[in-house]
């Protein structure tokens, strides 16, 4: 789009740097998760192998996305950059999931996105924090990390 003559306005990096929580966000139906949770964790672990492929090799790791989205390699590189990297522990912590014991500011994002829609009138209305909190499942991530 860059080489189309499209703008970049804002990068989710920068939005991150100014406090704002932005995520490539992975969601699995409860009945799914349920039926299939060793499958949900094999998907979180090659995810979390993504992260530290990038953290290790980034050149090598916008290859293989270069490769999949069919794009050169230096576009993969150059989009990659503006990203944020959570690596799995990380995605544990307060700031991002929390555990399955302390739901971490994930819901409350979830939460304050759906008001912001009903304000927008593009939704008539959000669940409280609590179906947030209760719909956000840290579990499969721990269990990924064991």
């Amino acid at each position: 789009m860059v080489d189309a003559g499209g703008e970049i306005v804002v990068t989710s990096r920068e939005m991150a740097q100014k406090g704002y929580l932005t995520g490539d966000v992975a969601v699995a139906r409860k009945a799914f998760a349920d039926k299939y949770p060793a499958l949900v964790v094999k998907y979180l672990q090659v995810q979390i192998r993504g992260v530290e492929l990038w953290q290790t090799s980034a050149k090598e790791a916008a290859a293989t996305v270069a490769k999949a989205f069919n794009i050169a390699p230096e576009e993969a590189l150059r989009e990659m950059k503006t990203l944020v990297w959570v690596p799995g522990q990380e995605q544990l912590s307060d700031a991002y999931l929390g555990t399955s014991a302390k739901r971490g500011k994930f819901a409350k994002v979830l939460k304050e996105t759906a008001d912001f829609l009903v304000a927008q009138k593009t939704i008539p209305s959000a669940p409280a924090l609590a179906a947030f909190e209760k719909a956000v499942n840290p579990s499969y991530l721990e269990s990924a990390l064991k």
